[in-house]
């Protein structure tokens, strides 16, 4: 089928896998994006099942049909996926153009799997959001809804702050406790669900109390939601030496070691799955001298730390490169990582600045799609580099000056993947002599370019 362009945009035309050259869209564009058409799904190369593609309010919607039914027109019944800014946000069956029974979807995630009334929830599962190991709990209801609300089932609320667990059910949309794990927890039993997730506070939690329970020599301290927060020495109402429990911004995080005016002063901080986190000394409470390590138990500082606990003068150690912090500003060859292991940079920082190597962004902190990978030369993003789209393809390769596309490059379809332009850059625009691609790969214009357009003669 010929592509038909209207104002230098494509309306109509097709789309085909740049592997096996079948054709996964057919149909209408607009702003340069799919709106309207058929498409292909294929599995290992072998046709698979056939969609719809059709927009319905503020929702992209894929329709299910089979070979009989193409020429048809939707009647808002069948399978359907829904997507909303090109994430998927609901897979499942459709009656008079409402959900009906499906599953429900955020940042890849199922949060939700059952049945639908008038487009709102009427009787299934709900999923915690963020998952934060094989071992945690992740349905959080199951039962019925009304309106939309839940009403009747059982539910495990969670937050990442304690060990312990409780459940409830809801009878006639109140919520009604239902069981709890013992109260009382003291070292040996946390050890023993320190793989748990608790329960989150409710209405009821300002009603709680604080207690205290004196054993022997010792005494422990219980918070509001009865989990032990100190277990030591306690002499006059100063602590001495012992146990202690906090929780903050990142969870919870432990301490044992010695006090000094109620404040730690030297011990050893973990977490609740026992990995040390630092040790050393303290200075009001925060860390002053001593030994950081990261979640894989290997060293990644050494040294002294300011009074807002960053790394100040020492030693940084990375994938067995060593390098030095003076005042707080790093020197050296290093590579930096992102709070789950995503790689940030790698090369030669000076005063404290990335100066000289290669820096990764990527798209956002959640799915940790890369969008940038360019090299840095004294301080500047300038020098070879690659960037994608947020579907991981290929956008660009080539040279870039100041962060923007210039020199030399190649600039590639979203979707199909073939290339769109071939040439020079500058600023970011294509810009000079370079020749111009449809979207299948066939050659539209050759010459020179100007601030993005083809230049007039």
């Amino acid at each position: 089928m010929k592509k038909v362009y209207k104002e230098g945009k494509i309306v109509r035309g097709k789309e085909y896998n740049i592997i096996n050259k079948k054709v996964i869209f057919e149909g209408e564009y607009k702003n340069g994006k799919r709106w309207e058409g058929t498409l292909n799904e294929y599995s290992k190369g072998v046709f698979d099942k056939k969609y719809k593609l059709v927009n319905y309010k503020d929702k992209t919607l894929h329709i299910l049909l089979d070979e009989k039914k193409v020429k048809k027109e939707f009647d808002g019944n069948g399978f359907i996926r829904e997507y909303k800014n090109n994430k998927l946000i609901f897979e499942g069956e459709y009656k008079n153009w409402k959900r009906f029974k499906g599953k429900e979807f955020k940042n890849k995630e199922l949060i939700f799997e059952g049945e639908y009334n008038d487009e709102k929830r009427y009787k299934g599962r709900e999923y915690w959001e963020y998952k934060f190991g094989k071992n945690i709990i992740d349905i959080i209801f199951k039962g019925e809804y009304k309106n939309g609300i839940k009403w009747k089932g059982e539910i495990i609320e969670l937050i990442k702050i304690s060990l312990r667990e409780k459940k409830f059910k809801y009878e006639n949309g109140k919520k009604v406790l239902e069981s709890q794990t013992p109260q009382g927890s003291d070292l040996k039993n946390e050890e023993k669900e320190k793989n748990e997730f608790m329960l989150l506070k409710n209405d009821e939690y300002d009603k709680l109390k604080e207690r205290t329970v004196k054993e022997n020599n010792k005494i422990k301290f219980y918070n509001k939601i009865d989990e032990l927060i100190f277990c030591g020495d306690y002499t006059n109402g100063i602590k001495y030496k012992g146990f202690e429990r906090e929780f903050g911004r990142f969870g919870e995080t432990y301490f044992i070691g010695y006090f000094q005016e109620n404040k730690k002063f030297n011990g050893t901080e973990f977490d609740k799955n026992a990995l040390t986190l630092f040790e050393g000394e303290f200075k009001d409470n925060k860390k002053y001298k001593g030994k950081e390590f990261n979640k894989e138990g290997e060293l990644i500082f050494e040294g002294i730390y300011n009074n807002e606990e960053e790394k100040w003068n020492g030693k940084g150690y990375c994938k067995n490169k060593e390098f030095i912090f003076v005042d707080g500003k790093i020197e050296g060859n290093v590579i930096t990582y992102d709070y789950i292991n995503h790689e940030l940079f790698e090369g030669e920082y000076k005063n404290g600045e990335k100066y000289n190597g290669i820096l990764r962004i990527y798209f956002d902190d959640i799915n940790h799609i890369l969008k940038k990978e360019i090299e840095i030369k004294n301080g500047k993003l300038t020098g070879k580099g690659k960037e994608y789209y947020g579907n991981k393809r290929l956008k660009y390769v080539g040279n870039y000056v100041d962060g923007k596309f210039s020199g030399n490059g190649t600039l590639y379809y979203e979707y199909s993947g073939y290339i769109n332009y071939i040439g020079e850059f500058k600023e970011g625009l294509m810009h000079g002599e370079g020749k111009k691609f449809d979207k299948i790969g066939n050659l539209i214009y050759q010459g020179q370019f100007s601030n993005g357009q083809k230049s007039k003669r």
